[in-house]
């Protein structure tokens, strides 16, 4: 059981490999394969351990992270029966199946998996229909089997890839944490290389990334708060590996999401833990959508499978909070929830069953704003976001700059006259603030009005004029 008055290394739950024997004793009952998983995952909560299992991290500690494949099942440190029950639920959906289908379903060697499906067989729990390929049969199951995959089912409908222990996936990102990586003023220029921005904007966006602080931008909507936000990860070019599923206390947390993590090639097959996959440091984007609820374990009743919330998600990448100040839950509120993760780089999370578990807390977490940040949060709340950065409006050089690029982009013909008496008559006179959006978002309409009416893509002062009628409400 999990403690958040425990140390950091208590807190990791890994289930040691199981010692009971596949073979039922005399007198077992049909339901000796599920009683045996419940005790081996009870024996696993009593067991807690904070030791990495992979053969790769006991080998490689201090070098780059990478999950070798396993050569025996004991390497994956989950009891056999856990592994056991996959096979059957997997069987159980399919009906039938070839050995290394079903390694390949579970994302384990087919060397690994071999004798325990042969075992199963002994066993009848599983039966051949036949031969299928060089050493291998197709499998089925028996009756008794069928038993037991319905009964392991109501348990749990899970039966893709074989998690991780949960202490080999604190162990990784650990390993692979945004804090490990030094970067170079040179990459975080290249990297805003497509935004107009200064020469001091960037260098102290830089300096947030070298220390992945937590930050604040702010400013007037429309001047590319969230264009930063979104190419912070830039500078970050190596992959990472995440586990596609967590074991932690005998149930299975869902982390990768093909809808976030941008899968990477991970090499040759055979040469790393195909339980784990290569993805780009992820950014995870929320908005005024985000709730209390979205920070926490998502357990699906029905299925009994938990799917992890955005921070676990964002580990080793960027959390980005959109709109501050505009959830439906108080931004006080938010930054509660956070304090202790912002301070110790650790979260607290509970399972359905009411234990709780310590996940790392390795993300650069970044907040963007349109308000002034005193409107959002008091002082004391201020303090504890390390990097406190405006984004002003665009000088006139800058808004010229960004209209030059945008106006190349879309085939667009001006001159510097048309371009100057753009300024003069809608924002001069107008009184109207410049901001970085604008000429992307005017020369669209532009492009637009030329295309529906067959014209030549030049800039008139007609269709400057119905653009910015159109796109500033003015009367």
């Amino acid at each position: 059981m999990l403690s958040s008055g425990s140390s950091t290394s208590e807190l990791v739950w890994s289930s040691p490999v199981s010692q009971t024997p596949l073979t039922p004793g005399p007198g077992a009952t049909e339901g000796w394969l599920l009683q045996s998983v419940f005790e081996d995952l009870q024996n696993a909560a009593s067991a807690a351990s904070s030791h990495a299992t992979t053969k790769t991290q006991a080998r490689d500690s201090g070098q780059a992270f990478h999950p070798a494949a396993p050569d025996a099942l004991g390497e994956t440190g989950l009891p056999e029966r856990l592994i056991a029950a996959l096979v059957l639920k997997y069987l159980l959906h399919v009906g039938k199946a070839p050995g290394r289908d079903i390694a390949k379903q579970i994302r384990l060697p087919f060397r690994v998996l071999d004798n325990l499906v042969k075992t199963l067989k002994v066993e009848q729990v599983l039966a051949y229909t036949r031969l299928s390929g060089v050493s291998d049969f197709e499998y089925t199951l028996t009756e008794q089997g069928r038993v037991q995959a319905r009964q392991l089912k109501e348990q749990s409908t899970y039966y893709g890839a074989t998690p991780v222990t949960f202490a080999d996936y604190f162990d990784s990102v650990r390993r692979q944490a945004l804090s490990r990586v030094k970067i170079q003023p040179g990459q975080v220029s290249e990297s805003f290389r497509d935004l107009t921005l200064s020469p001091q904007m960037v260098r102290r966006v830089g300096q947030a990334l070298a220390g992945s602080a937590t930050m604040l931008l702010f400013g007037n909507p429309g001047n590319g708060k969230t264009s930063i936000a979104e190419r912070l990860i830039k500078p970050f070019s190596d992959g990472i590996w995440i586990p596609r599923a967590i074991c932690v206390d005998g149930d299975v947390i869902r982390l990768f999401d093909p809808a976030i993590h941008h899968e990477l090639p991970a090499g040759e097959a055979g040469t790393f833990d195909d339980r784990w996959v290569r993805i780009e440091r992820p950014i995870v984007i929320v908005g005024g959508e985000l709730t209390l609820e979205a920070l926490e374990l998502q357990f699906n009743p029905a299925s009994h499978i938990y799917e992890a919330p955005v921070q676990m998600k964002s580990n080793c990448g960027v959390l980005l909070i959109d709109d501050f100040g505009r959830q439906k839950v108080e931004p006080e509120t938010i930054l509660n929830r956070w304090i202790v993760p912002l301070e110790k780089r650790v979260d607290y999370l509970d399972l359905s069953n009411g234990k709780r578990v310590c996940v790392p807390f390795e993300q650069m977490l970044v907040f963007s704003t349109n308000l002034r940040p005193a409107d959002v949060v008091d002082e004391a709340f201020l303090r504890r976001i390390t990097y406190k950065v405006e984004i002003p409006d665009p000088t006139e050089a800058q808004f010229r700059a960004v209209f030059r690029q945008v106006a190349a982009k879309l085939e667009i013909a001006f001159t510097a006259t048309d371009l100057d008496d753009l300024i003069a008559r809608h924002y001069v006179a107008a009184q109207r603030p410049l901001r970085f959006c604008h000429p992307r978002d005017l020369l669209q309409q532009i492009a637009t009005a030329c295309e529906f009416n067959s014209q030549p893509r030049t800039l008139t002062r007609e269709l400057v004029d119905d653009a910015v009628m159109n796109y500033f409400c003015v009367g």
